[in-house]
């Protein structure tokens, strides 16, 4: 289904433009189709890239069924998102186990960071 896409002015912080013009514009859409959201497994709402330092990300996961992606969606962002919607965090990094994390996306191995690859284990064990 094609969207309305609000406009986004400049110097707009991205993510309060998502959630008070965005997301209430698409339900509205939605629901004047005919279609209930609220029973959809999945939700993605895929949109032309956001440009601006505010609008720096490529996908952010809103709820456990509702994902938004700047322009377009490949494999590896999908796991992450939906990483997220399934509650998962960053796969950050802690080199020295003080408690303070050192980077945010630091396992390169891990789909949960910025490098791609797959679940690390602790991942994969709070998803199941």
């Amino acid at each position: 289904m094609t969207l309305p896409f609000p406009p986004l002015a400049a110097g707009t912080n991205c993510y309060t433009w998502y959630a008070s013009t965005f997301l209430p514009a698409a339900r509205a859409a939605f629901t004047s189709q005919g279609y209930d959201y609220t029973t959809f497994d999945r939700t993605l709402y895929i949109v032309p890239t956001i440009v601006g330092d505010t609008c720096a990300f490529a996908g952010l996961a809103i709820s456990s069924t509702e994902t938004f992606y700047s322009g377009g969606i490949g494999s590896s962002l999908a796991a992450h998102e939906l990483g997220h919607n399934a509650g998962l965090g960053h796969a950050s990094l802690d080199s020295d186990n003080d408690g303070d994390i050192d980077l945010e996306y630091g396992d390169p191995a891990c789909i949960m960071s910025i490098f791609g690859g797959h679940y690390n284990l602790l991942h994969t064990l709070k998803r199941n």
